[in-house]
């Protein structure tokens, strides 16, 4: 049975019950095909419309990277094992793609943290640096964990990181730094934007509501979900396991309504297309944002003019 929690298992020791697995199954294989639409919807949609900034390049790429890893998630469980050969390459497949999936958050975390500390570096180049970061780097991790470990593949019945030797380390510890880092930059970014909204003598209420619309988009691409999926490797409560399941699974649709949706650029260029081909009526005017990028460029403007 195939279901996200295994992912995150540092051993194959559970309390979960058979029907549970049954459950997470069915949840993963439905969450998993709604991400793959979700993220067909956000490539088309970011094709149509001229938006050409780093942080839709970066999220074009997340979408790619979780459609391959949905594909490599169906295809490790349902052909890979019993043949040897097969469930070797079924694993270092699924674990590339995955590790790809977090440093595409990684990658977005990185283009944030440009916005605090400017990179010295022109478009082509920074882009360079993201497709490193996201399609190069898991394999490096993934090639060296083969080297080291790719004997004991394919000894379990299904194809993924073996206990033996704490292999799963391989993805888990990555996957802990990722979040570690993306977690203190999502603070720096709510700090920044409380400061903001308080030099602006910004009410209580407007404040939160920020910052619940920062974290809305925040937390899909900066894939905070899975720093809950820690509950399955210490095999904590049923429930958090179930909510990481479904969180995870779903990630390409939060993508969607959370942060692709709610990004002011995309909103400005969607509202221009539909009165281009309507009658000659003029362009709205741009609504004010409250994604994560305005507030970390707003919060920067502020310091510069002080």
């Amino acid at each position: 049975m195939a279901f996200y929690a295994f992912l995150m298992q540092l051993n194959n020791d559970t309390q979960l019950s058979s029907k549970d697995m049954e459950r997470m199954s069915l949840i993963s294989e439905i969450g998993g095909s709604m991400s793959m639409v979700c993220c067909v919807l956000i490539l088309s949609l970011l094709c149509l419309l001229p938006v050409r900034s780093d942080g839709m390049f970066i999220t074009s790429n997340m979408c790619v990277v979780l459609m391959a890893a949905q594909l490599s998630f169906i295809g490790a469980e349902n052909t890979g094992y019993p043949d040897p050969v097969m469930c070797k390459i079924a694993t270092c497949v699924l674990h590339y793609f995955f590790m790809c999936v977090h440093f595409s958050s990684f990658a977005y975390a990185l283009h944030l943290w440009s916005k605090f500390a400017p990179m010295c570096l022109g478009t082509c180049r920074r882009r360079g640096v993201y497709i490193f970061t996201i399609w190069l780097v898991p394999g490096i991790i993934v090639i060296l964990t083969a080297i080291a470990r790719g004997d004991q593949y394919a000894q379990e019945k299904r194809c993924w990181l073996p206990p033996e030797q704490n292999t799963r380390l391989a993805f888990l510890l990555p996957v802990f730094l990722i979040q570690l880092s993306n977690w203190i930059l999502y603070m720096m970014i709510i700090r920044a934007g409380i400061v903001l909204d308080t030099t602006k003598g910004k009410d209580k209420r407007t404040i939160f509501r920020h910052m619940f619309l920062s974290t809305l988009s925040m937390f899909p691409v900066f894939g905070l979900q899975w720093t809950i999926g820690y509950a399955v490797t210490f095999d904590l409560a049923t429930a958090l396991q179930y909510t990481f399941v479904i969180l995870a699974s779903g990630q390409g649709l939060l993508l969607l309504l959370f942060h692709v949706l709610t990004n002011g650029e995309i909103q400005k260029a969607l509202c221009t297309k539909i009165t281009d081909k309507e009658s000659g009526t003029s362009s709205p005017s741009r609504t004010a944002q409250n994604t994560v990028d305005s507030h970390v460029q707003s919060s920067q403007a502020s310091k510069n003019e002080n």
